[in-house]
Parts: C-alpha cells; structure tokens; sequence
C-alpha cells in the first residue's frame, strides 16, 4: 500500500506542476496583449493627430477657395473615423490591462509601464525540436503516467493480499519408549474458501487499462493541439516578416512620395490622407501578427498550457 501512496504523491506534483505553468504562460500571454494594445493605441493616436491637421488645412484652404466642400466633409469623415480607432484601442488597451491584473491576483492594480522587447528577438521555433521537448517535459504526460503508476501500484497491493501467509514450524522431540530423537515439521496454509478480494483485484485492473487509454488520448491530443499552435506561429511569423520587410517599407516610400507631391500642388490632401491610412493600416496588423507570434511562442515553449483561471480537472 506503501507504492500506492506515492505514486498519488507524485500525481499530486505533476498537478501542481500543470497549473504553476498555465499561470505563468497565461500571465506570459497577457503581457503580450498589452503591448500590443498599447502600441495601437499609439498608432491610431498618431493617425488621428494627421486626420484632425488635414481637416484644419481642408477648412482653410475651404476658406480660401482652392478646395470644395466636399473635400472638407471628407477630411471631417477621415478625422471622425480615425477618433473612433483611437477609442476602440483605447477600450482594448484598458481590457487587456484588467485581464493581465485579475491574472497575477490584482485585480484593482493601475497600468504600469512595460518594457516593449517583443520585435528585438522575434522567436524562431523548429516543429522536430518543439515536438520532441513537449514530450519530454510535458507535465499532462508526467501526470498521466504518475496515473499509470499508482494504478499499477494499486493492482500489485490487491494481488499481495490475495496470497496466504504460509507458516512454518519446526521441532525436535525425544521419545523416552523408544529412546529415539524425532524432527518434525509443520506447514500451516489458510485456505480461502470465499476469496473476497478477486473484486477489487478486476477493479484495479481496469483502472490500469483506463490510466494507459488516458496517456494514449494525452498524446494524441498534444499531437492535435501543437499541430495548430505551430501553424498559427509560423502564419504569424511569416505574415509579420511579409510587412516589416516588404509591405511597410514600400508603404513608407509611397506616403512620402505622396507628402512630397502635396506639398509641391501636384497631389491632394485626399491622396495624402488615404495614403497616411494604408501606412498606419500596414503598421496596426504588422504589430498584431508580431503579437500573434510571440503569443503562439508562448503556448508552444510553455507546453501548451493555458487557462489558469478555469476550474481544475480533478
């Protein structure tokens, strides 16, 4: 019984084990949120700061008849769309903070600054090594296993009891009649009539076959679930590099050109404003893909486990 007690020991390690690491993935994860909330709100602070200074210049130039009307009402819609952006990522900025508060136990806890590190060492993860280290350290596989264990341990104690004590005894005796010495030996085995424990002995048995089921089920759905963390990270991974590398640059040459052009009379304020809008667009998913990297980083490293804040599966 000894066996079957440790082995519930060491299941209860490898529980601790699987929530201590949801923690720190899901504080990881929030982490990531921020960040990436904060520089869209940035972002689109930044796009309305240029959509309210061309609609002032749009008044203006109204006013000294070198635009139409129209052309101001279409700034004042570019201004009051980009006004809206920055309330949206300001609401996600603020949910996003709550949600990493509530996750490290403080709930009431004001926005403090982050340092901003996600685009300096962008992950680089290779499916063959990822795979191999969710097997190794994975705790839902260590847990199913220490499972495997004790029910072994639990079948071993119930088959111990079905077996007797066999005693043995022993003696040397003299016979005065016949002046002899005489050795004896005497084998006592209990005889179990109704043996009670065969049913308990079956029940350990099929707790055995069920704990080896539950690692099979474990391992194939490990399988299944980094098989599409591992997607998302290199979609992610390779969208983000699309726009830092190619999309963004060329976004960024094309606005300046156009700035170059207004400024010289030959394009208007409203090719400057779409072109300010695609610019800040690229930048916006470019910083949410570089999020979504890191985010299925995280998931994949830290062993694909989430949801501190879910009931416990006992």
């Amino acid at each position: 019984r000894k066996q079957v007690y440790l082995k519930a020991v060491e299941q209860a390690v490898q529980e601790y084990e699987l929530q201590r690491r949801r923690v720190e993935n899901d504080v990881d994860l929030a982490v990531v949120d921020v960040l990436v909330a904060r520089e869209n709100t940035r972002i689109a602070e930044h796009l309305a700061s240029l959509a309210r200074q061309a609609a002032e210049a749009a008044e203006k130039l109204y006013a000294a008849q070198e635009v139409g009307r129209t052309d101001v009402i279409r700034t004042q819609i570019e201004l009051e769309q980009a006004d809206a952006a920055v309330d949206d990522a300001r609401f996600e900025e603020a949910a996003a903070w709550r949600r990493l508060a509530a996750l490290i136990g403080e709930p009431d806890l004001p926005p403090q600054p982050l340092e901003d590190r996600l685009d300096e060492a962008v992950p680089d993860l290779d499916w063959e090594t990822v795979r191999a280290q969710l097997w190794r350290e994975s705790p839902e596989i260590a847990k199913a296993a220490a499972q495997i264990e004790q029910a072994r341990a639990r079948l071993a104690a119930e088959c111990a009891e079905r077996s007797p004590d066999v005693d043995l005894e022993m003696g040397v005796h003299y016979n005065d009649a016949t002046d002899d010495t005489v050795a004896s030996v005497g084998v006592t085995v209990p005889l179990k009539v109704y043996d009670r424990n065969t049913g308990r002995i079956h029940a350990a048995e099929h707790e055995l076959a069920i704990a080896r089921q539950e690692l099979r089920r474990i391992e194939l759905s490990l399988q299944s679930r980094l098989a599409e963390v591992f997607r998302d990270y290199e979609q992610a991974k390779t969208e983000y590099r699309r726009y830092k590398d190619e999309i963004l640059p060329r976004a960024e040459q094309a606005l300046s050109m156009i700035r170059e052009g207004y400024r010289q009379g030959e394009l208007g304020l409203l090719d400057l404003l779409s072109a300010q809008r695609t610019y800040f667009q690229a930048r916006r998913t470019a910083e949410n893909a570089l999020g979504d990297v890191w985010k299925a980083a995280i998931a994949v490293q830290g062993l694909l486990l989430v949801g501190s804040l879910e009931p416990i599966d006992r």
